[in-house]
């Protein structure tokens, strides 16, 4: 299998696929090695790929995780193993539940933002009033924190996407202080001999001395640092403090840093924002996927149904 990890590795990064890609692709090509007993992946076939896809809907996951599994397989048969599974359709489909997704109300996300300790509250902040995902808000950084320019620039997002967000006017104090600590703690890192920045696809090959620039560092930085590198502050930090928060602000909802984007995106329309400008907003390829968030105009229904209660 170890093999075909780095078989898999190799055919993401001429894809320029991104590593969370890359670790979920190689996770499903384990389970499907699993589901047949350990069998050389290069004998796989149409029927195995079926009886898998079935077995995870029998096994409850959901759609989004078979069609995910499915165009896992697909892309490890073709570009990791060069071979061709045939037709496996017909499998057992995972029944589809489209589900509305958590949105808190103005007073909740106030709420729980003053909860949340200090040194998350700028990335919240960042997540609810910028529409933020959670990978894009802790790999920010310094050069994308456009305080100058009240801007956020999000290079390389989901899909590959590129977009910019205005940085709203209670941030820019915030925002400005960051990076005056960000470059202070750069500076001391300099001094030891670290400060090293990770620099997208070859650019450090081009630009060699840019990975000990400010402009290239983080702004949500690990608290330490692994061979003269500080990364970016990892997710799990974010989701705990947010859980934290929550339950501190006696909300009683399944709250995580994605529903800051969910808040993001209803209450701009809420306030009478265009579908169309909250898609370039969050990035969104098709405009069917911002349309979940228009469950918010049934708000004005609610007088006619008070009007029947009464």
């Amino acid at each position: 299998m170890a093999w075909l990890v780095k078989k898999i590795s190799d055919a993401c990064a001429v894809k320029n696929y991104s590593p969370r890609t890359r670790s979920c692709y190689t996770s499903w090509a384990r389970g499907l090695f699993e589901f047949c007993e350990r069998r050389d992946p290069r004998t796989w076939c149409a029927a195995d790929v079926k009886a898998w896809l079935t077995h995870l809907a029998n096994e409850r996951f959901s759609a989004k995780s078979q069609k995910q599994a499915l165009n896992a397989v697909v892309f490890v048969a073709r570009h990791a193993l060069e071979i061709e599974l045939g037709d496996f359709s017909g499998f057992h489909h995972a029944p589809e539940f489209r589900r509305p997704p958590t949105v808190l109300s103005r007073d909740e996300v106030l709420k729980v933002l003053d909860a949340v300790a200090p040194k998350h509250r700028l990335a919240c902040e960042l997540m609810y009033r910028c529409g933020l995902r959670l990978n894009e808000c802790v790999q920010l950084r310094v050069m994308n924190l456009d305080v100058a320019n009240r801007r956020v620039c999000v290079h390389d997002g989901k899909g590959g996407k590129h977009r910019e967000i205005p940085l709203p006017n209670c941030l820019i104090e915030r925002a400005t202080n960051r990076i005056k600590w960000r470059a202070g703690l750069h500076e001391a890192d300099l001094a030891a001999g670290a400060g090293i920045a990770p620099l997208p696809d070859r650019l450090g090959k081009k630009l060699p001395s840019a990975c000990r620039e400010l402009a290239w560092q983080f702004v949500f930085p690990s608290a330490t640092i692994r061979e003269g590198h500080r990364w970016w502050m990892g997710d799990t930090w974010v989701q705990a403090a947010v859980r934290e928060a929550a339950a501190k602000a006696g909300v009683a909802k399944r709250v995580t840093p994605h529903v800051f984007r969910h808040c993001f995106a209803t209450h701009l329309l809420e306030a009478g924002a265009n579908i169309r400008d909250v898609q370039e907003l969050l990035g969104h390829a098709n405009v069917e996927t911002t349309m979940i968030y228009t469950h918010v105009r049934a708000a004005g229904v609610r007088t006619f149904v008070n009007q029947l209660a009464s």
